[in-house]
């Protein structure tokens, strides 16, 4: 458990990262404040309707199996991101597209990784991990932003891609941590 919540926390960051990188990429590439609101949109719409099945996912399959394979979508994710924004041949659809991608994938992996978590911990523990577990997800609220607005403004003008392409990078050099904690990981039988 302290491997996958110490994991968790790198993984967190860098997706708080992406989120303010596609926030400011769609802004740079538009100026548009209703382009941007979309962001947001493209991002609730694969949750809402993917969150239900995300549960069900979760109770009838091997949660360590559903959240190797949301990490490594997310993952994907974040390599795309960096690669199109590296070679400059981003686009609006795109980044509405993987950013749509990795929230569906955050649909699944939400549910499994709640459900895994009293497997891990004895039941005495349980209510210190799931406290420690929402403050992991805080603390990542906080530090990603900031640690991605950091970057953003250490790369101003032109070179702000290289900022965003950095910081998808991170994003998605921060899953192998929670991939490779899952690999390694001994879940106990039900």
């Amino acid at each position: 458990y302290r491997r996958l919540i110490a994991a968790q926390l790198l993984s967190l960051t860098g997706s708080q990262m992406q989120v303010v990188a596609i926030n400011w990429h769609v802004y740079v590439l538009t100026r548009s404040p209703l382009a941007l609101g979309f962001v947001g949109l493209t991002r609730v719409v694969p949750i809402v309707i993917f969150s239900l099945w995300g549960g069900v996912v979760a109770d009838r399959f091997d949660r360590r199996r559903v959240m190797l394979m949301t990490q490594m979508a997310m993952t994907a994710v974040a390599l795309a991101l960096w690669g199109v924004t590296a070679l400059g041949r981003e686009q609006l659809w795109m980044l509405y597209a993987l950013n749509a991608l990795s929230a569906s994938a955050v649909a699944f992996d939400g549910p499994s990784r709640q459900a895994l978590i009293p497997r891990l911990v004895p039941t005495e523990d349980l209510p210190g991990a799931l406290s420690l577990n929402l403050s992991v997800f805080q603390a990542s609220l906080i530090g990603g932003p900031a640690l991605g607005g950091l970057i953003i403004a250490h790369h101003p003008g032109s070179s702000q891609t290289a900022g965003l392409s950095l910081i998808y990078l991170i994003n998605a050099i921060s899953f192998l941590a929670v991939i490779w904690t899952l690999l390694v990981m001994d879940v106990p039988p039900l």
